[in-house]
Formats: C-alpha cells, sequence, structure tokens
C-alpha cells in the first residue's frame, strides 16, 4: 500500500493493517510517509532526519499499551514524531511538549477527539 500526501496516517482507516500483528507493517509505512510529508525534517528541531530518524510516539507511548488489545492504534501521525536520534535518547521531548506540538499542528479539537477514542478504561492523564 502508498500512502498519499493527502491521506490521514491513521491505522483504524485501513483494515488491512488493523491489528497488533501487523504494527511493524504499519510502523514502517506510517514513517516512510510521514517524513515525505514532513519534509524529511525533526518534528523537535527542523533540522533533517534524511541520516538520522527515529519515530517517537509522544503522548501515548508502546509502554502505556503494552499487551493491550488495541495498542496499534497509537501509531498514527497524531501520536508520532520524526526525531534525530540525540534527540530521542537519552531523554524525549516530554509528553507536554507533544500534546502542544500535536494541539499547533493538527488542532486541539482533532487531537481530543482521537485521544478520548482510545478505549482506555480509564485515561491515564488528561490533555
Amino acid at each position: 500500500m502508498i500512502l498519499t500526501p493527502t491521506t490521514v496516517l491513521d491505522p483504524v482507516l485501513y483494515p488491512e493493517f488493523r491489528g497488533n500483528s501487523k504494527i511493524t507493517e504499519w510502523r514502517k509505512e506510517l514513517k516512510r510517509a510521514l517524513l515525505i510529508r514532513r519534509n524529511w525534517v525533526s518534528d523537535y528541531s527542523g533540522l533533517s532526519v534524511a541520516a538520522d530518524c527515529e519515530m517517537h510516539e509522544g503522548i501515548i507511548t508502546r509502554g502505556m499499551v503494552q499487551g493491550l488489545k488495541w495498542r496499534w492504534m497509537i501509531f498514527t501521525e497524531y501520536n508520532c514524531l520524526l526525531l534525530r536520534h540525540t534527540e530521542h535518547q537519552p531523554q524525549p521531548p516530554s509528553r507536554q511538549w507533544c500534546v502542544q506540538w500535536a494541539f499547533d499542528m493538527y488542532g486541539e479539537d482533532t487531537i481530543k477527539e482521537w485521544f478520548y477514542s482510545l478505549p482506555f478504561k480509564v485515561y491515564p492523564f488528561r490533555i
């Protein structure tokens, strides 16, 4: 599958990528599409990530949803940032910074709608 620049990059919209068994495939496709969409620059610094790029889940991390049936739902453009290795390690941007970045990039209503649509039984925090 090739995602176009106008496609909303959310696995919920692509049945072939739904489910935890497809996370690796979807993350590769998502990262490729985000690199093109975001012009190969870091979402944190604006520096080039052409030779050095890591994808970071900023609002909901993989560790927060380990073992959950719906963990694949966090791998969306709203939650994934492109960072240089030195921006990701040893300490990535804070959750607060990532939430504000997402609000600025996509709009507060869009991010809140995505976040509160996730099937948490109890939300780990509020945005």
